[in-house]
């Protein structure tokens, strides 16, 4: 295997939406410990179905200061929004199945996503994440992939995103195929159309998968800190046939691996 890169990730506030969050229609029903009124009810003011015009004013806190620069964005309910960005760092990191051998493999410079070539078969990939920050109990509002392309590629690709319910997730080489793992109950679709051309060295982001992401760290043996694996399931009903894309793993060094994207509610932002 190649040389480890350092991990590289950052967490930050976001003052760029002071005293705002909107919340997905999944967290309607949390009710934080202590409290009997429903967070949604605290800090949004939409309708029944969670969905607002934008973000909202919460109820402003006379003990919290008016933020300003790189503070943390304070709530009625003592939550901070927290923001974090966290890349694939290491060679055993990122792995799948090969569509051209239908086998998998940890070792190849990209990472698969379809069917496998002259075979009914799909293909799973998965890429793990280490020093995830989100809190027992945190929130999450947005979980998305930013990824760096192969190309040229112009086929229709369908996959469903998941993740391993696991609370702290091995990687390739220990922890052996992708395909393998427990997934998470929650998944999203990710279908890309044969219009979105796929040239080398452009980027591209995934549908948000925050009810993936939240699944996990919902589980009670959760730590934050812990490694986090994604995994993306080729549909072969929603893929052209024989058809795959790909996007560049960590040992391709000349262009940038995945990043994976965070924004979650939580007591403070870990750093």
């Amino acid at each position: 295997m190649s040389e480890a890169i350092k991990p590289q990730s950052r967490i930050k506030s976001r003052p760029d939406v002071p005293r705002r969050i909107a919340l997905p229609a999944w967290a309607l029903a949390v009710v934080l410990p202590g409290c009997t009124t429903p967070l949604h009810e605290t800090l949004l003011a939409g309708d029944a179905a969670g969905t607002t015009d934008g973000p909202v004013e919460p109820p402003p806190d006379p003990d919290v200061d008016d933020v300003h620069g790189g503070e943390d964005v304070v709530f009625d309910e003592g939550l901070v929004s927290c923001h974090a960005e966290i890349r694939v760092s290491d060679g055993a990191d990122d792995a799948g199945v090969n569509p051209h051998t239908c086998l998998f493999s940890s070792r190849d410079n990209e990472v698969y996503l379809g069917t496998c070539v002259e075979r009914t078969a799909s293909v799973t990939s998965g890429v793990r994440f280490e020093g995830v920050t989100v809190p027992p109990g945190g929130i999450v509002t947005g979980a998305f992939l930013r990824v760096t392309i192969d190309g040229p590629y112009d086929a229709a690709v369908a996959v469903s995103i998941s993740g391993e319910d696991v609370a702290s997730s091995q990687d390739f080489v220990s922890g052996g195929d992708v395909a393998g793992r427990t997934k998470t109950d929650a998944s999203v679709p990710w279908a890309i159309p044969d219009s979105d051309r796929w040239t080398l060295g452009g980027t591209r982001e995934t549908p948000d998968f925050s009810a993936v992401v939240q699944e996990i760290v919902d589980r009670p043996d959760w730590a934050a800190g812990n490694p986090l694996t994604v995994i993306f399931s080729g549909d072969v009903a929603g893929t052209d046939p024989n058809e795959h894309r790909r996007f560049i793993a960590v040992d391709r060094r000349e262009y940038t691996p995945a990043l994976l994207v965070l924004d979650y509610l939580a007591p403070s932002c870990e750093s």
